[in-house]
């Protein structure tokens, strides 16, 4: 009797080690793709309204996040500012686009992850709302403004202005749930009446 428990505790190991060890081999691809790649996440608030969260009291949209393509390649960042013979500055070009809805860290506490939609790029020119000071803006280079499409339950650049690419962490590639509404994220916002 004690050597068949020797044995089936020996067998028990073995199939313990083999799986940890599998475990072991997969768990760094899984970790780079969740945290470079692309995850899964829940959408909390109603800022993005009717887009996400419809049933804002009800259920959570997950969606799930690109953060693999928002970046795009490195380009030397040229302004007039810049003393002669300084080091030239690089920054990651943007694959952002007007429309996209995207997930940034917000400019007021950086621990803090907003979902808003990208209304212009830099360059644009923007008719703001209140509380922002000005009546129109130019969006700066390496900027972007963003928008929740439920304006009235939302903090976004009309509230601290043009925010930075670098701010932002992921695209929202599609809704995973609720099932009905499985797909690309709807157009919505100032997008639909023009900027």
């Amino acid at each position: 009797m004690s050597t068949s428990r020797t044995i089936a505790r020996k067998a028990f190991i073995r199939l313990l080690l083999r799986n940890s060890l599998i475990a072991a081999t997969w768990l760094p691809p899984i970790l780079f793709i969740n945290t470079h790649v692309v995850t899964i996440a829940a959408v909390k608030g109603e800022s993005m309204s009717p887009a996400l969260n419809p049933k804002v009291k009800t259920e959570k949209d997950l969606v799930l996040l690109d953060m693999w393509t928002i970046k795009g390649p490195l380009v030397e960042l040229k302004t007039t500012e810049e003393p002669i013979g300084a080091s030239p500055t690089y920054v990651a070009q943007s694959n952002i686009q007007r429309g996209d809805v995207v997930v940034l860290k917000s400019p007021m506490n950086p621990e803090n992850k907003l979902v808003k939609r990208v209304l212009a790029l830099e360059g644009d020119q923007v008719v703001t709302r209140p509380p922002y000071p000005r009546s129109t803006v130019r969006i700066p280079a390496g900027h972007v403004w963003v928008e929740g499409d439920e304006r009235f339950h939302s903090r976004d650049s009309n509230e601290y202005g043009p925010v930075s690419v670098g701010l932002i962490t992921a695209r929202v590639a599609c809704i995973l749930w609720p099932f009905e509404r499985f797909g690309a994220v709807p157009k919505g916002g100032r997008l639909d009446y023009g900027v």
